[in-house]
């Protein structure tokens, strides 16, 4: 067995630029020639700890953390589902609860101003009991005009009181 020296140099830190100098153990041999890093620097050891080899240990070894991996993931993944499913249908929740207290009174509004435009046409002549219209003269659809700008006005003053802006 021959000691080498780490020559990764580093990169941030209080020695920043110097090299890391860690010793490792290396076989006498052809194939270990060539290598200059430990195993925390080996470029053939990656982030996940997984080995970049075609040596068949080495796949095997792979496989077997990729089996762990997947083993772990299998377990969290319903966990982090129903998490994720819970948070979604509370959002939906929210967010119907604020749709419904925003368009809670002016539904309730338009409503009633659809009622009585509805009595307000029937009276005059406009609209037959159907809920069609049926032009009488050009004297009801006057009154009706009228009568229109009264609730207008009254509407007015009904979003004023509830504090509804005509901008939104």
């Amino acid at each position: 067995m021959r000691t080498k020296y780490c020559e990764h140099i580093i990169e941030e830190g209080e020695h920043q630029g110097q090299r890391c100098g860690e010793p490792f153990q290396v076989n006498f041999s052809i194939h270990n020639a060539h290598k200059k890093y430990c195993a925390e620097h080996d470029s053939a050891l990656l982030e996940s700890g997984l080995m970049r080899s075609r040596n068949l240990h080495a796949v095997q070894g792979n496989r077997e953390v990729m089996r762990d991996w997947v083993k772990d993931r299998m377990n969290i993944q319903p966990r982090k589902d129903a998490e994720l499913s819970e948070a979604l249908a509370s959002i939906r929740q929210l967010k119907s609860l604020l749709e419904a207290k925003e368009n809670d009174d002016d539904t309730r509004i338009s409503i009633m101003i659809d009622q009585n435009l509805i009595k307000i046409l029937k009276a005059h002549g406009i609209l037959n009991d159907e809920s069609s219209l049926s032009f009488a003269s050009h004297r009801n659809l006057l009154t009706v005009q009228r009568q229109l700008r009264e609730a207008n006005k009254r509407i007015s003053i009904l979003e004023k009181k509830l504090g509804i802006n005509e901008e939104e």
